[in-house]
């Protein structure tokens, strides 16, 4: 008997589904090498990491994904599982019934708004039977290691079904590790009520009392796309940009992040709530092949997303995820008292790379590594960091400005009022950011 252990993945709205759907195949291509179909067995690996186990989190032995697809619009979904038909990995056996258990489908939209998604009786159905579909995968497992969900913030579907969704699994399944991937919108504005959306989902997912929130900015993806030769970025740019982010953690940790990274990126009492995701090198496609970046050279590309103009880019604590085959000679040294910072000497350097931290604990806790030594994606060495920093402050704090602009001008508020949701709502939902930037402000 295969004993199962693994992950669930929800992909709530048409981003959630996109980048969700680019997330599992990152996995796949870079990690589940195939010999006509069945599964490669890898040597020489350490004992702690292999790579299988790793992508066995995510993935069952038939190599289908763990996931379940939910939209209020039925076009998304459809495609998104007719696409898996043409890969190694799918998300079912194409026939109806398998379709029917992983996914969870309503007609009509959400309408760009987080009240009807969240509050309206027929998107309640929606979370409803996706909960039942979420105990029926649950059971086909021996261990739940965690659950996943992706979604956007700023549309209807992702950031209010998706924000039920969150809540609903914290309340059934309270030990559960869960970590919320919440992409948010172009600040310049992809739809008019993006910034009240985004307020009220992420003051309502920080709630979350055992896991955390991973943020993926559009404005980020689209200029690391720039830096990489592509000129004109669509959403699908995007959305591989924040794929490959994710991917390489769960692909350097597996099982591991949801015991061993997720107590320690986020505090449990939901003051820093948010992390960010970080990866280096960031090239062209048809540039991997010729990258072979030292560790050194990376250690100082990752460094300058801790300095500022003040060299005072503090964090609360840290994750570094590496992949390469010396990254398990990562070695650190003590917390230095005196200058405030971890000096970090990476694999194979002569020259340690210094990275200016301040975090809550001032010991050698604050940051962790864990290493994979296979190289990811075609890059002999690669690094992802996850941080839950400062960094956060600016664009949150942009996001409640423009809210409550709207919300003191009474702008679009009578589209929510009509599904349950008030101005005092909205008014509690930015004073919960607020006291987050606040928090973040005194590290």
């Amino acid at each position: 008997m295969i004993n199962t252990k693994g992950t669930i993945s929800l992909l709530v709205g048409q981003c959630g589904i996109q980048v969700g759907d680019a997330i599992f195949d990152e996995l796949a291509s870079s990690y589940m090498l195939q010999n006509n179909g069945k599964n490669v067995t890898y040597n020489n690996f350490n004992d702690q990491h292999d790579v299988n186990n790793n992508v066995d989190a995510f993935f069952d032995e038939k190599y289908h994904a763990r996931a379940i697809l939910v939209d209020t619009e039925a076009k998304v979904v459809a495609n998104t599982i007719a696409k898996s038909k043409h890969r190694k990995w799918k998300y079912s056996n194409n026939n109806k019934k398998d379709i029917d258990s992983i996914s969870v489908v309503r007609q009509g939209g959400a309408a760009n708004n987080w009240a009807y998604g969240y509050m309206d009786q027929s998107n309640i159905e929606v979370a409803t039977q996706t909960i039942e579909k979420v105990r029926k995968q649950i059971e086909k497992l021996d261990y739940l290691y965690g659950f996943n969900i992706i979604s956007s913030a700023a549309g209807g579907t992702g950031s209010g079904v998706g924000t039920r969704l969150n809540e609903e699994l914290g309340d059934i399944y309270k030990t559960i590790p869960l970590v919320h991937i919440v992409i948010l919108p172009f600040e310049a504005g992809e739809v008019a009520v993006q910034s009240l959306n985004s307020i009220l989902s992420l003051s309502h997912i920080i709630k979350n009392n055992y896991g955390g929130t991973i943020i993926a900015r559009n404005d980020l993806a689209f200029m690391t796309c720039k830096r990489n030769g592509i000129l004109s970025p669509g959403l699908n740019d995007l959305n591989n940009v924040i794929a490959r982010n994710v991917s390489s953690i769960f692909a350097a940790a597996g099982s591991s992040f949801y015991a061993d990274c997720i107590p320690h990126l986020w505090s449990q009492n939901n003051l820093y709530p948010f992390v960010e995701l970080k990866s280096v090198p960031q090239t062209s496609e048809d540039a991997i092949e010729f990258n072979n970046d030292s560790w050194e050279a990376l250690g100082k590309e990752l460094s300058r997303e801790f300095l500022d103009k003040d060299h005072n880019k503090k964090m609360y604590s840290s994750f570094l995820f590496l992949h390469g085959p010396d990254s398990n000679h990562f070695k650190s040294d003590d917390y230095d008292n005196n200058n405030n910072h971890y000096s970090i000497l990476m694999p194979n350097d002569k020259v340690k790379a210094t990275w200016e931290m301040l975090p809550i604990w001032r010991n050698a806790t604050s940051w962790k590594s864990i290493a994979n030594p296979k190289p990811w994606r075609g890059y002999m060495r690669s690094c992802t960091l996850a941080m839950n920093s400062k960094n956060i402050i600016e664009p949150l704090t942009r996001m409640i400005s423009k809210a409550s602009d709207m919300i003191r001008t009474d702008a679009y508020l009578h589209q929510y009022s009509k599904h349950g949701i008030d101005k005092i709502e909205f008014c509690n939902s930015a004073l919960r950011l607020e006291r987050i930037v606040s928090c973040y402000s005194e590290l």
